[in-house]
């Protein structure tokens, strides 16, 4: 229901995402360790932000460091989410 009522959702590659992509709410999808194109929500409507890949063996080991998910900006994330709301983002690089 909450996933329903929403504007959109910011996740990462996890079931809510899917879940929320099914119901038709527009997403914010974070990936690191899979690629965007190959995983992302289905739909035209949704974001999906990734600044590297991790395709290493390792990174399937418990407790692995996912070094490219913290590539990603929290501006970056900031910026979809004040396009899918439709007003102009004023947020620093950092």
């Amino acid at each position: 229901a909450v996933l329903n009522r929403a504007r959109f959702i910011v996740g990462s590659d996890t079931g809510p995402i899917h879940l929320a992509a099914a119901l038709g709410t527009q997403c914010i999808a974070l990936f690191g360790s899979s690629a965007a194109a190959a995983c992302g929500p289905y739909g035209e409507r949704h974001v999906c932000l990734q600044a590297a890949i991790d395709d290493s063996p390792g990174r399937k080991r418990p407790l692995a460091d996912n070094w490219a998910m913290r590539e990603i900006t929290s501006a970056s994330v900031c910026e979809a989410c004040d396009d899918l709301l439709g007003r102009p983002a004023v947020h620093s690089a950092a």
